[in-house]
């Protein structure tokens, strides 16, 4: 691999497309470090799917419950999860409102939800993720408006953040650290000079020269980058009540495609369907209230009662469903793909690229997911 940065010592010129989580959170690493960024924005910055997500902080529940165990990077991303937790705990907190870590209560309701939990259970020691069993009384103990359930699992590091704020704290951040905006200015196309990408052309027609790119425009289509920097959406639905919440929950509530969550705002949300291949914003009415029926299962107090929001949010894919970090051509870095997982990722890829400027290498535990991997090329 190529050495990105010529003169690290000095600093260096960095474009940056996307001001999403992953986006805005290595802008601010990178500006930190002492380099000269611009973060380039279709929109405003924080208001994509940033803003339309919930914050979940879930590696317990997402390794266990929606991690394909047989996938060549499970234990990889296991462990790319578990980081990103540990580091929300550590040192981003500071800079994320409404952080908090109850813990994630997933219900058993039936003989479908044993089978899960039994299978959860045991890929626990495998991908070294907490989790503890409840019993019923214990699971209502914990969460007293939860509806009739056999028990559940307790995820002793899930949380969450109040991931609407936290586009304009770290906005902030960014540019007390010296980074400048550009917003409402879709990339158009990357450029490249002597084999090297080298600057930026905007819709306005705008050129913003660069010695290094990233690209973390989550499914945004770019002319002149590669095929495997494309992420595919995933659109996914939700809906909220309040403020205030009918009832607020102190745990964040998981079940099968489901979330609960009382925001620091003061409404309470849930979310979300999933829809490949949907690469607009509009919400739907069956899916709405199949969604807010499902919750109301889970939760009484919400049974019935019509929701105060609805929006819709994109999830960047990668081909093979796994984050994208490293440079995948001399002078561009992929930063992106965090899928399911964007907010909880966001300042673990910031992390591997700083590292990847500053050294030329990615650290070792990033390295799985490289965009030279065969996963991104269907092999």
């Amino acid at each position: 691999m190529s050495t990105p940065v010529r003169s690290p010592r000095s600093g260096s010129r960095i474009a940056i497309a996307g001001a999403g989580a992953a986006g805005l959170a290595c802008a601010l690493a990178l500006a930190r470090a002492g380099h000269a960024v611009t973060l380039i924005d279709a929109a405003a910055p924080g208001r994509g799917a940033l803003w339309a997500s919930a914050g979940m902080l879930a590696p317990g529940f997402e390794t266990l419950f929606e991690l394909d165990p047989g996938h060549p990077l499970a234990d990889d991303f296991a462990a790319l999860c578990a980081r990103g937790g540990a580091l929300w705990a550590a040192r981003e907190a500071a800079l994320a409102p409404g952080h908090a870590r109850p813990g994630g209560l997933g219900p058993r309701r039936n003989d479908t939800d044993e089978a899960r939990a039994g299978a959860a259970l045991a890929g626990a020691a495998r991908f070294d993720v907490a989790v503890e069993r409840l019993s019923a009384h214990t699971l209502h103990a914990a969460e007293p408006a939860l509806g009739v359930a056999r028990g559940g699992l307790r995820f002793p590091t899930d949380g969450q953040i109040d991931n609407r704020a936290l586009g304009e704290v770290w906005l902030q951040a960014f540019r007390a650290a010296g980074g400048e905006v550009i917003a409402h200015a879709p990339v158009r196309a990357v450029e490249t000079h002597q084999g090297r990408a080298s600057a930026r052309a905007l819709s306005d027609g705008r050129r913003v020269d660069a010695d290094l790119i990233v690209l973390a425009a989550g499914t945004g289509v770019i002319d002149g980058a590669p095929a495997l920097a494309q992420a595919a959406p995933v659109q996914g639905q939700m809906i909220a009540w309040g403020p205030p919440a009918p009832v607020a929950l102190t745990h964040v509530v998981r079940h099968v495609s489901l979330y609960l969550a009382a925001k620091p705002d003061g409404r309470g949300i849930a979310g979300a369907t999933s829809e490949p291949g949907q690469a607009g914003l509009e919400t739907d009415a069956d899916a709405l209230a199949e969604l807010s029926e499902r919750a109301g299962r889970l939760v009484p107090a919400l049974a019935g009662l019509r929701p105060d929001e609805a929006w819709a949010g994109l999830r960047p894919r990668a081909r093979d469903g796994m984050p994208v970090i490293g440079e995948a051509a001399p002078g561009l870095i992929l930063a992106g793909g965090g899928y399911r997982n964007g907010v909880l990722l966001a300042p673990v890829i910031a992390d591997a690229i700083e590292t990847l400027v500053r050294t030329g290498s990615t650290p070792a535990w990033a390295r799985a997911f490289t965009p030279d991997r065969a996963g991104l090329r269907g092999g």
